[in-house]
C-alpha cells in the first residue's frame, strides 16, 4: 500500500508546485481580458500555462474566490424580510459608503462579483448580494414556475430591496440560451425595472454571457485549443440598449465583447480559460476583466443617475 499511495503523493505535490509557480508567474503569463485592450503587448513566456490549472478550472467559482458575510452577521433579523443565510450576503460595507449598491439573481450575477467587489472596494461602495442559484430576478409568478423556493425568495428579496432602498440596483436584463434565439428578455423584467426606478433607484441591467450545447472544455479534448472557438449565438445588439432612452434611471452595463471578441468566444483569452463549464465564467477571467467591469459599471452608474 505504501508503494501505491507514494507515487500518488508525490504527483499530488507536483500538481500543487506547478499550479504555484503559474500563480507566481501569472502577471505577465496570463493577462487574461488585458490581452484586449488597445496596443496590448504580451510579455510573458512562450510556453505558459493556461489558468486556471486544468484540474481546477471545473471548480474555479466566483464564491470560492470572494466569500461574503451572511448579512444575518451584521443585521437584525427583521432587516433580512425572511432572506436565509445563503441568499443575503454582504461584500463590503465602510462606515461612510459613497454608493449603497444592491446585486441580485442567479449565478450569472454571481459569477461576476471578482469584478463587483473590486469595483466596491475600490469606490467606497457599500456591496450586498441577494442570491438565489437558478431564479430569476422577474416576478413572484414566474419564479413560481421555477420551482416554490425561487417564488418565495423572490418575494423576500423585493421586500429587502424595497426595504433598503439602495442607491443602485444591479440585476441580470437578458437570459442568453442555448440555439434557438440565443438571447432573450424575460417577461416581466421591464416592468421589474421600471418597479425601482419609479422609487428613485438607479438600475443597471447587467446583459447575459452567451451559453452553449457544450463545454469548451470538450470541445477542447475532442479539437485542442485552438478549435474550439464558439460563434457567439447572441445578437450585437443588447435588447435591452433602447431601455436607457425610454427609462429614466436605467442603464445597461453589456460585457459580451470581453467574451467573445469579434463575434467569436474563444476557449481562452491572454491564456486564460474563459469558461468553467458551457455556460458559467471563471472567476480567473472574471477577475482579469475587473478594471473594464468596474470602468463601464461606473459609467452606467453616472449614466442612469444623470437621467
Amino acid at each position: 500500500m505504501l508503494l501505491a499511495v507514494g507515487p500518488a503523493c508525490v504527483w499530488d505535490a507536483r500538481i500543487a508546485s506547478e499550479a504555484r509557480v503559474a500563480q507566481t508567474e501569472a502577471a505577465n503569463n496570463n493577462p487574461g481580458a488585458r490581452a484586449l485592450l488597445p496596443g496590448f503587448r504580451y510579455e510573458g513566456a512562450d510556453d505558459a500555462a493556461i489558468l486556471p490549472t486544468p484540474a481546477r478550472r471545473p471548480d474555479d467559482w466566483s464564491w470560492q474566490v470572494v466569500r461574503g458575510t451572511p448579512c444575518r452577521d451584521v443585521d437584525p433579523p427583521s432587516a433580512l424580510k425572511g432572506l436565509e443565510a445563503d441568499q443575503c450576503l454582504t461584500y463590503h460595507r465602510p462606515d461612510r459608503p459613497s454608493r449603497h449598491v444592491v446585486a441580485v439573481g442567479n449565478s450569472h450575477m454571481e459569477m461576476l462579483l471578482p469584478a463587483i467587489v473590486d469595483a466596491a472596494r475600490r469606490n467606497g461602495w457599500a456591496l450586498t448580494f441577494v442570491r438565489a442559484p437558478g431564479c430569476e430576478f422577474t416576478s413572484v409568478a414566474l419564479n413560481n414556475r421555477i420551482s416554490a423556493p425561487c417564488g418565495q425568495w423572490m418575494r423576500r428579496a423585493e421586500a429587502y430591496i424595497g426595504a433598503h432602498k439602495p442607491d443602485v440596483l444591479l440585476m441580470l436584463a437578458t437570459h442568453s440560451t442555448v440555439g434557438g434565439e440565443g438571447e432573450v428578455v424575460r417577461p416581466e423584467t421591464q416592468r421589474q425595472v421600471e418597479r425601482w426606478t419609479r422609487r428613485g433607484i438607479d438600475v443597471v441591467g447587467v446583459r447575459d454571457v452567451p451559453r452553449f450545447a457544450e463545454k469548451h472544455a470538450d470541445c477542447e479534448a475532442r479539437n485542442g485549443i485552438a478549435g474550439c472557438a464558439f460563434p457567439s449565438p447572441m445578437g450585437q445588439t443588447n435588447p435591452t440598449a433602447e431601455w436607457a432612452q425610454q427609462i429614466r434611471g436605467f442603464a445597461p452595463l453589456d460585457l459580451l465583447d470581453l467574451v467573445c471578441p469579434d463575434r467569436s468566444c474563444p476557449a481562452q483569452i491572454g491564456n486564460v480559460y474563459t469558461y468553467l463549464d458551457n455556460n458559467h465564467l471563471t472567476a480567473t477571467y472574471v477577475d482579469s476583466m475587473k478594471h473594464m467591469v468596474g470602468d463601464r459599471l461606473d459609467t452606467a452608474m453616472r449614466t442612469a443617475s444623470s437621467r
